[in-house]
């Protein structure tokens, strides 16, 4: 214990609570499976740890019901309960059905909460990584992806919703399946690509596009088309190139319809489709997969200089209508 001494690292501040959870962090799990080493004894100790777990996940539930942070002591005593919580995940005792039992339903509850997002740090945001693929690892990976995809852990419609509380709520999905995805393993969620994750994908991409479609939900249809686009991006640094060969021709359309027509596409949505272009030419081989011309073009090479032109060419138009913007600012200066 001479680590939680004050002024030291791991004491992150002078504050009682968090030294106490830092405390339990270091010693309540390997007291517990002292104390209660026998099967039958553990009932005990599962008990305990129910009990206790409310109370030690009590800064957690003050941050997701404001939706942000209100102090800088409140982020430190969140931080530290985390730290415990995944210490108790992660004890020789977690393959207990009693002990899964425990922490699994505060978990679903923390991370289906409004303000989830709202109350992630640069000290939090790993940690809940971890808690949360943990959680999610209880399940098959299809399991798991229906889990999010069934609106349990997102932001509520109501039948008599309007469209802006309907997007919302399209877009929070989304947004909680892409930290789900980016907080897997590689790969981890590749058997629910085909008829789960690239049929929400293009759910969100068509959400208030369509000849069918008001006025009301074309405004506000941006906001789901945005989380979409930040989704493919999760997928391509967290699966395999090999695995999304039917994502790209769904992307690509979706790049099209915002780029070339940028004057009318909200700048939100406008970050987020050169985020994703930007991410792509990052993070995918140069011999990715035959939809490489999409994104780069090749090279003239000795007979092959047509179709390089082509595919150069093609890619310039893609982006001429973007480059031909002028900012704000620039226009009225000129006026």
């Amino acid at each position: 214990l001479r680590r939680l001494a004050p002024r030291t690292h791991a004491w992150e501040g002078e504050d009682v609570g968090v030294t106490a959870l830092l405390t339990l962090e270091r010693c309540m799990m390997p007291v517990l499976l002292t104390l209660f080493d026998s099967p039958k004894r553990w009932e005990y100790a599962t008990e305990m740890l129910t009990k206790q777990l409310p109370t030690i996940l009590a800064p957690i539930d003050a941050i997701t019901q404001a939706g942000a942070l209100t102090l800088p002591r409140t982020e430190r005593l969140a931080h530290a309960a985390l730290r415990v919580l995944l210490r108790v995940i992660h004890s020789p005792g977690e393959q207990r059905p009693e002990t899964t039992r425990a922490w699994r339903k505060h978990v679903a509850r923390l991370f289906g909460a409004r303000g989830f997002f709202g109350g992630l740090t640069g000290s939090t945001l790993p940690l809940w990584a971890a808690v949360v693929n943990a959680w999610l690892g209880l399940e098959t990976p299809k399991a798991a992806t229906a889990l999010l995809l069934s609106g349990k852990f997102s932001a509520p419609a109501g039948l008599f919703a309007s469209r802006a509380a309907e997007a919302d709520a399209h877009a929070d999905l989304l947004r909680r399946l892409s930290f789900a995805l980016w907080a897997g393993e590689h790969n981890q969620y590749v058997g629910a690509l085909q008829g789960m994750l690239l049929e929400r994908l293009v759910a969100g991409f068509k959400f208030g596009l369509g000849a069918g479609v008001g006025p009301r939900a074309a405004a506000v249809g941006w906001v789901v088309q945005a989380q979409a686009l930040l989704c493919v991006r999760v997928l391509a640094v967290r699966v395999a190139p090999e695995h999304l060969t039917a994502l790209w021709p769904i992307a690509m359309a979706e790049l099209q319809r915002v780029l070339l027509a940028p004057a009318t596409a909200p700048p939100p949505l406008l970050l987020a489709a050169c985020q994703l272009i930007d991410t792509l030419l990052c993070v995918l081989p140069d011999d990715f997969s035959s939809f490489g011309w999409m994104f780069v073009p090749a090279a003239p090479v000795a007979g092959g200089g047509a179709a390089a032109a082509g595919a150069s060419a093609d890619f310039a138009a893609l982006l001429a209508p973007l480059a031909r913007m002028e900012p704000a600012g620039d226009a009225a200066a000129d006026a």
